[in-house]
């Protein structure tokens, strides 16, 4: 049965903008998680405990989503390039292990924040802040990298068998490439810009929008052994 390309792009399209809408509360440097990112979270986590728990939930189902995603596009991704597509899927599947990681750390803080006013050991806690927010540092930086890297071999191979104009394509290697440079420099002490990540944010946007109104588009080349080979 030959699948539909344009249905299974919408779909993928209407899944990437629900994820996107509840990425922006959660991830962005004024959404729920602000508080736990602050140098000064001992003070400030405590009294947003429930956004920060909330924001915590989410970051399990945007990654719920993101397999959502892979398994609508299998049906084609697959047939275009096996290796291809099961690269796209391993790393969907460690995007859960590294969100996972960071949410493990994102809770020591928030435990933090709440037994700091109580135990009195304040001057012990605020000599292991630094320490502790270096560690979450790490952690959201590798699971920025590990993000950016799935989304550039997503749009490698929309930009190989043209699912989507190559134009847009090319735009978006071009971007996540820049993005993944930034999140990973990051990882290695140079400084953070948001702007590193702009575009990728913007091609991606523009990617959805184009997936809701027009789905994929049928590839030039498909399965047989140019599929088998790739």
């Amino acid at each position: 049965m030959t699948p539909d390309y344009k249905w299974i792009g919408r779909i993928a399209g209407i899944l990437l903008l629900a994820q996107a809408l509840v990425a922006i509360p959660v991830y962005t440097e004024v959404g729920m998680m602000s508080s736990i990112i602050s140098p000064d979270f001992l003070v400030q986590a405590a009294g947003n405990a429930a956004k920060i728990r909330t924001a915590l939930v989410l970051t399990f189902l945007l990654g719920g989503v993101t397999l959502a995603v892979a398994l609508v596009v299998l049906p084609i991704f697959r047939a275009a390039s096996e290796r291809m597509f099961w690269l796209y899927f391993g790393l969907c599947v460690a995007g859960l292990a590294t969100a996972a990681l960071e949410s493990v750390v994102v809770r020591e803080m928030l435990a933090m924040s709440v037994n700091y006013p109580q135990t009195g050991k304040g001057v012990i806690y605020e000599a292991l802040a630094p320490v502790v927010r270096s560690e979450w540092s790490a952690a959201h930086f590798f699971n920025l990298a590990s993000g950016h890297v799935k989304a550039l071999v997503v749009f490698l191979i929309l930009y190989r068998f043209r699912f989507i104009p190559r134009l847009l394509a090319g735009i978006g290697v071009i971007a996540t490439v820049l993005s993944t440079s930034g999140t990973t420099a990051a990882l290695l002490g140079v400084p953070f810009s948001y702007l590193t990540m702009t575009p990728t944010g913007l091609v991606q946007l523009a990617t959805t929008f184009w997936l809701i109104w027009k789905g994929f588009s049928e590839p030039i080349t498909l399965g047989g052994a140019e599929g088998q080979r790739s």
